[in-house]
């Protein structure tokens, strides 16, 4: 990695969905957290270290509804969110209806904002839509970011189109990603996103930043 370059002052750290629903499970108990979640956690926790001492920035995109879940979409679909199988004509219960403000949504504390941060609160898989995302980026002249999150054929997935879309450059941290699907995770990672940005581990995007 000795000659690839990340100019601190133009590259912004993105989490994705990186919040005490999502990580800790429904009971919200960070006990509950499997030992690979853990290990992810802390590679989540290395990169913040790095962009705090370089003066980065740092954004965390979470999903947050309506309480009422009224900017939730019905959607048809064959299967919900967990894989189970939807009879037809029968919508798809919003997975992710949660409510702004509740604990569920907060970022989880071993990597929790401060005030300098972007807290970009979505209600769809894609971070920039409909959001303060991509004007938060343009007018701090951030031309790359690094992604991290879950899960990676979701949100993952739907950001890193995006970022294809809006001519950002693009680097994936492969442990710092999330999937409950490993054959989607593999694809994705291994065949597709590789054409749209770099795929580094955590210790190879410490190597490049101290380049």
């Amino acid at each position: 990695m000795a000659d690839e370059h990340l100019d601190p002052a133009h590259t912004c750290l993105l989490f994705f969905d990186c919040s005490n629903i999502f990580v800790n499970g429904q009971t919200l108990d960070p006990q509950s957290r499997s030992d690979a979640t853990n290990a992810t956690i802390s590679n989540w926790q290395r990169q913040v270290a790095r962009a705090r001492e370089l003066g980065m920035v740092i954004a965390y995109a979470n999903h947050a509804v309506r309480e009422d879940g009224a900017d939730s979409y019905p959607r048809l679909a064959d299967t919900d969110y967990r894989g189970n199988r939807l009879a037809v004509d029968k919508v798809q219960r919003p997975g992710n209806a949660l409510a702004f403000g509740s604990p569920e949504v907060q970022v989880i504390d071993e990597i929790r904002p401060e005030p300098q941060d972007y807290m970009i609160w979505k209600q769809r898989w894609s971070p920039f839509f409909q959001t303060h995302l991509e004007l938060s980026l343009r007018t701090r002249g951030i031309d790359t970011i690094i992604l991290n999150g879950g899960s990676v054929e979701v949100g993952i997935a739907a950001t890193v189109y995006a970022i294809q879309a809006l001519d950002f450059q693009l680097v994936i941290v492969s442990d710092g990603c999330t999937s409950s699907r490993s054959a989607c995770r593999d694809a994705l990672m291994g065949q597709v996103f590789p054409i749209i940005g770099r795929i580094r581990t955590t210790d190879q995007v410490l190597e490049i930043l101290s380049s």
